[in-house]
């Protein structure tokens, strides 16, 4: 448990896992190997996992504080005709932004959030394939039936079917 105190103080630290290594004269894969224990340690704790979560939120918050500052500062110094300054304040928005991706990305973050673009996305685009679907099968009667029969059986797809009986002049749906 000492040994993954030390790791988990430099690791915490930003010091590079190579470093930590030679520090605590370790290798590379049991700094690794100590990083994931700690890691799996970490999120099976209820308490740890919450105080994870809402320092990385407050993290995440600072972060957004710093950059929205350099962006003022850049447009400031834009304004003035001060270009050193422009260059150095988006400098500053730059590397903040870069160090907050790495901050969510470690803390496992992002992958959540790329999942959650990736599953956005691929909604989207059934919609739009539905969307086609309707849109060429309209003019079609046997076409549009046989393609919300196959649809229907895709598991958890349902599209509502109109049913329209031909009463004489009465027409019912």
């Amino acid at each position: 448990m000492e040994r993954m105190d030390k790791v988990m103080e430099l690791y915490f630290k930003s010091v590079p896992i190579k470093q930590i290594g030679q520090q605590l004269k370790l290798t590379r894969a049991q700094v690794l190997d100590t990083v994931d224990e700690w890691k799996q340690f970490a999120m099976s704790s209820r308490t740890l996992t919450d105080r994870a979560s809402e320092v990385v939120h407050q993290a995440d918050g600072h972060f957004g504080q710093i950059i929205d500052s350099a962006w003022n500062v850049a447009d400031q110094a834009e304004q003035a005709g001060e270009l050193r300054n422009q260059i150095s304040a988006l400098g500053l928005a730059a590397s903040t932004e870069e160090k907050r991706v790495k901050m969510l990305k470690d803390a496992g973050v992002l992958d959540n959030l790329e999942l959650a673009n990736q599953v956005a996305e691929t909604e989207e685009k059934a919609e739009q394939i539905v969307a086609i679907l309707k849109e060429v099968t309209a003019d079609c009667d046997h076409c549009r039936e046989e393609v919300r029969r196959r649809l229907n059986k895709i598991k958890g797809f349902a599209e509502p079917i109109k049913v329209i009986k031909d009463l004489g002049d009465n027409v019912t749906t």
